[in-house]
């Protein structure tokens, strides 16, 4: 069966969140296993001090420790695939709850690049997934409750790693943001799957 444009498009999206979210724990990850990488030291950059039987030719460092690294790839890498999951898993079977609440996990990192402009693709991402979403077809299926209240367990999941990430990191202010966007986030994925899409009625093809 053809996938419908609007499924395609959610697909890209949610496939280019996974990308990056892939790309960057790649980069994150030989850190753990770099004998001359510090953690905690607070200066980011290597102080000049080493001795002369040092293996390491020079040290770097970060003001993070080896815990506060591991939560920040669960929190953010690790949410933001789960959110290309959700979305992957609702654009396949025209589920706007899936795709929803996939959005909404890519809003809720809106927060903690706000320092940056890293936002503005964020929110473009989040609010395009939505968009698609508004236009699935109308899938005529048995309502799952109980995969309507995992999509939604998911999203508080999802938000509450971050917003622990965030409050470790000294960030209550911006958990609190956070918790605001992934609620604001699942009222609208209600709206949305509470309303008729444009064109005709489809009826499910496959098994839920």
């Amino acid at each position: 069966m053809a996938l419908h444009p609007a499924s395609i498009l959610a697909l890209a999206l949610g496939a280019l969140v996974a990308l990056s979210a892939v790309v960057s724990t790649a980069a994150a990850v030989p850190q753990f296993f770099d004998p001359c990488h510090e953690w905690g030291v607070g200066s980011g950059q290597d102080d000049g001090t080493i001795a002369l039987d040092d293996e390491c030719p020079s040290r770097t460092g970060t003001s993070q420790t080896r815990t506060e690294a591991i939560l920040n790839l669960v929190a953010i890498q690790g949410v933001l695939l789960l959110a290309a999951g959700c979305i992957a898993r609702g654009a396949l079977r025209l589920d706007r709850t899936w795709t929803g609440v996939g959005a909404t996990l890519i809003a809720i990192m809106v927060p903690p690049f706000g320092l940056g402009v890293l936002w503005i693709p964020i929110l473009t991402v989040a609010v395009s997934v939505f968009v698609s979403a508004t236009a699935y077809p109308v899938v005529q299926r048995e309502v799952r409750v109980r995969e309507r209240v995992t999509a939604y367990a998911l999203a508080a999941v999802g938000v509450l790693l971050l917003a622990v990430y965030l409050t470790v990191a000294g960030g209550a202010s911006f958990a609190l943001i956070v918790a605001g966007i992934g609620v604001a986030g699942l009222v609208v994925t209600t709206v949305i799957d509470r309303t008729k899409a444009p064109g005709r009625t489809r009826r499910a093809t496959m098994e839920d």
